[in-house]
């Protein structure tokens, strides 16, 4: 009689319940994660189509990348920045190169839009490594066009983003530098 006693209280009575209890929450929690990936496509999508700050924004060229190597990593370059294109991406990388170096790239965009970026290094031993970037985005000349003249009044306007910049990097350390850029922006339409 004491075995019996003992191997019908050894499975607690409870048990049964509280798995069924689990398994209702982990169907209830994979609900809760699809509601939230439903609700987050549809802020997505809302947010998308929201465009009241349209022709607010200045200079938006400049996030423009340069460079394959930095585009090919998603633009995330900033750390890894040791060659010319340093200038735009992260100046302190500038101190990396070394001699003189050039950087030419020309890109053509949506909308027939040209980008285009050059940068000039020089290395001084001791002092630093100084460069001069110059980056250009800018369209061929359209046509003017109003209700009246659909297929143009015979004017043209020019659309031209252009930014001049002057660098400055040192190596502090073997595995520290700090830079400094200076821009000079201009947009013309």
């Amino acid at each position: 009689m004491h075995t019996r006693f003992r191997h019908k209280f050894a499975q607690p009575c409870w048990r049964a319940p509280l798995l069924a209890m689990i398994a209702k929450l982990q169907t209830l929690g994979a609900l809760v994660v699809m509601l939230i990936l439903f609700l987050s496509v549809v802020s997505v999508t809302v947010q998308a189509q929201d465009v009241t700050k349209s022709g607010t924004v200045a200079a938006s060229f400049l996030k423009i990348g340069i460079g394959a190597r930095a585009t090919a990593m998603g633009e995330a370059f900033i750390a890894t920045a040791n060659d010319l294109s340093s200038v735009y991406w992260n100046p302190a990388g500038l101190a990396w190169v070394s001699g003189r170096q050039a950087y030419f790239t020309h890109s053509e965009w949506i909308a027939d839009l040209q980008h285009d970026f050059a940068a000039l290094s020089l290395n001084f031993e001791n002092w630093g490594t100084v460069g001069v970037s110059f980056i250009t985005l800018g369209a061929p000349d359209q046509e003017i066009t109003t209700v009246e003249a659909p297929e143009g009044t015979g004017e043209f306007y020019t659309y031209q983003d252009l930014a001049f910049g002057l660098s400055y990097s040192r190596q502090l350390t073997d595995r520290f530098s700090f830079g400094i850029s200076a821009k000079y922006i201009s947009e013309s339409l």
